[in-house]
């Protein structure tokens, strides 16, 4: 295998950063969403989020990802504090809104983050990307853009744009929701396949039976706060 091909070639091992979060407090107005939340996720493990709509979901990989402040409470990521992890570069996210670029065909929305964001050389950019293509089965459409795309083939191009640059913890917004049987089990084949875990991950979802044989834990958020954490599924 050639220098460019490994350099491009998604790792074999399993990686991770540690998540550490002790104490979290978001509020919103008078609300608490999440009231003193605590928990420890092992470097390369997946972790499964669930619970009733507005229970607090989403607010909680908003938080950890940076988008939302902290009330109070602490996040560490890889034994530091989260915001240098991000700035690093170490976490990508995929949330419910679309943020492909509708101007780019598939392709080009994988190639921008390695050539702009992480400034490889275009041939080994492009190795990368059709590994992820052929991956996420998006070969056939590498060059349609986003508005042609069904919901489901658009949320699979947002996965493995995000996966291109290999993020070290992985934070998924019910990324299975909408998918067919068939969907929900390529998608979760990608994220743990037998040769490892491709990150540490954090993922909600309102079904965690997808994700049943391959979870490290569970954490279910009841309405409006409080926390419960199980070892297993």
């Amino acid at each position: 295998m050639s220098k460019a091909s490994e350099s491009a070639a998604p790792d074999a091992a399993a990686i991770g950063l540690r998540v550490d979060v002790s104490g979290l407090v978001v509020r919103r107005g008078a609300r608490r969403v999440l009231d003193n939340l605590s928990f420890q996720l092992a470097a390369g493990d997946l972790l499964v989020i669930t619970g009733p709509a507005g229970c607090g979901k989403s607010t909680l990989l908003q938080t950890l990802a940076g988008v939302l402040s902290v009330d109070a409470g602490e996040i560490q990521v890889g034994g530091r504090p989260a915001a240098e992890a991000l700035a690093a570069g170490q976490v990508g996210a995929v949330f419910q809104r679309d943020s492909l670029l509708p101007e780019l065909t598939v392709l080009e929305n994988l190639l921008l983050p390695l050539m702009v964001g992480r400034r490889l050389p275009r041939r080994v950019a492009m190795i990368r990307a059709q590994v992820l293509l052929a991956q996420f089965g998006l070969v056939d459409i590498m060059h349609a853009r986003p508005g042609r795309l069904s919901d489901a083939l658009r949320r699979r191009a947002l996965l493995a744009r995000v996966m291109a640059v290999q993020p070290e913890l992985l934070l998924l917004d019910d990324i299975l929701a909408g998918l067919d049987a068939a969907g929900r089990a390529l998608i979760v084949r990608i994220l743990s396949p037998p040769s490892g875990r491709v990150a540490t991950i954090i993922a909600t979802t309102s079904r965690p039976e997808d994700f049943s044989q391959d979870a490290g834990g569970m954490l279910l958020l009841p309405e409006g706060t409080a926390i419960r954490y199980t070892d297993t599924l």
